[in-house]
């Protein structure tokens, strides 16, 4: 471990990869914003003082604006609210509002590995030493950043349907009266004062945006970061795949002897899995939250929409089928990276089968039996350790998230 945290500290004047920085930023970017927003992006080591107190401020206040938002709901669900329905609808918000912070204190909890993971990647931008590899991370940063605006654009659009649009074209009329509650789409036992007058409505109601923000702001990141950090070790099995190409004949950019290209291979392929083992330790609990969240999350959704459906309610229609698409799509996209992880890491040793590996010297590809062995030691993303991220288990959840929905439908009919 001490080689490998010696890689990540060096100098500048070891460094490979002239542009190294600008490309570190690119690949970095979208995930860089989104997790200091909520004040999870790792401090270096080089910042000033007012950098490193920044993130505490940042996550004491999100921490104070979800409390803000989950202890009163909890305690209209629990303690005010009579009505089934009402306190049924409230329960899917509740769920994900939950959810969020524990994912949010998951995710500062493993701030050590996150940044571990990112020295890694930080270090093989600064190792490039050839145009074929840098193209090769290129697109798999590219690929990233699209999928990540991707799931930023569901996620936003849901979620300001929900806490915006829904609660400002809706108002409830109290009986035999003219007179209209003023909706909130978290609806709140607030012990201390009361929450529809003004001006306590409007702050109620902007700290309830806020706090929205926050909740898709901490999923979004969470999303970015497994993509930005999944896509990266894709990369560089794509890399190892590359040599493996050129194992035997060699090309120009290569090492004068096969036995040196194959140490080159070995000691690379060893490395993505050091970096895929940090990467899995620090965030399969948050995967296994998010796993829970999207399973509960995706129940609740159908059944509001199914609801509304009836009552031709077409802003909460709207609003609850963008909500659906947004939850599916993005544990599908957990589980399609965890897909092409698996896919790549056994892709290597199907290349160490496919290259002419007789015309090696006899001792020489007997060697490859080491590279095919490791390459049977599969590479996975999973939640919590119980369940592997695939497209057959994204099914899995889905299934789970139907039956939810007939026993929540069943029982409520």
């Amino acid at each position: 471990m001490g080689r490998e945290e010696a890689r990540e500290r060096q100098s500048p004047e070891h460094v490979q990869n002239k542009t190294y920085k600008s490309d570190v930023e690119f690949a970095m970017q979208l995930c860089h914003c989104l997790l200091k927003i909520i004040g999870t992006w790792p401090v270096t080591s080089g910042a000033s003082r007012m950098e490193k107190i920044r993130p505490k401020i940042l996550i004491a206040t999100c921490c104070f604006l979800l409390g803000f938002l989950i202890v009163p709901c909890w305690l209209n669900v629990l303690l005010k609210e009579d009505d089934g329905w009402l306190r049924l609808k409230m329960l899917g918000p509740l769920n994900f509002c939950t959810m969020a912070l524990m994912k949010y204190c998951v995710l500062i909890s493993h701030g050590n590995g996150i940044t571990h993971c990112i020295r890694f990647v930080e270090t093989d931008w600064r190792n490039v030493k050839f145009d074929e590899d840098w193209k090769i991370m290129m697109r798999n940063a590219k690929l990233g950043r699209y999928v990540t605006i991707l799931c930023f654009v569901f996620m936003y659009s849901a979620g300001t349907f929900f806490s915006l649009v829904m609660p400002l074209t809706s108002g409830n009329p109290l009986p035999d009266s003219n007179v209209s509650v003023r909706p909130f789409n978290f609806p709140g036992y607030y012990v201390f004062f009361d929450a529809q007058p003004s001006p306590n409505y409007e702050v109620v109601f902007s700290l309830h945006f806020i706090c929205t923000f926050v909740m898709f702001t901490t999923t979004t990141g969470i999303y970015s970061l497994a993509i930005m950090l999944v896509m990266h070790a894709c990369g560089q099995f794509q890399i190892v795949m590359s040599r493996l190409e050129n194992l035997v004949n060699g090309n120009e950019r290569e090492c004068d002897t096969p036995e040196e290209r194959l140490t080159v291979i070995v000691e690379h392929h060893l490395r993505i899995f050091r970096f895929s083992a940090r990467m899995e330790k620090a965030l399969h609990q948050i995967w296994l939250v998010e796993v829970m969240s999207c399973t509960t999350s995706i129940c609740f959704a159908g059944y509001y929409l199914m609801r509304e459906w009836k009552h031709s309610e077409r802003i909460s229609v709207l609003t609850y089928i963008s909500l659906l698409v947004s939850f599916i799509f993005n544990i599908f996209m957990l589980c399609y990276i965890g897909e092409i992880l698996i896919e790549q890491c056994r892709k290597i040793g199907t290349i160490s089968y496919m290259i002419n590996w007789y015309d090696l010297p006899k001792r020489k590809a007997l060697d490859l039996v080491l590279v095919i062995a490791i390459s049977n030691r599969v590479t996975k993303m999973t939640a919590g350790k119980f369940m592997d991220l695939t497209l057959s288990n994204f099914c899995t959840i889905l299934k789970a998230s139907m039956a939810y929905f007939n026993m929540l439908r069943n029982m409520t009919t």
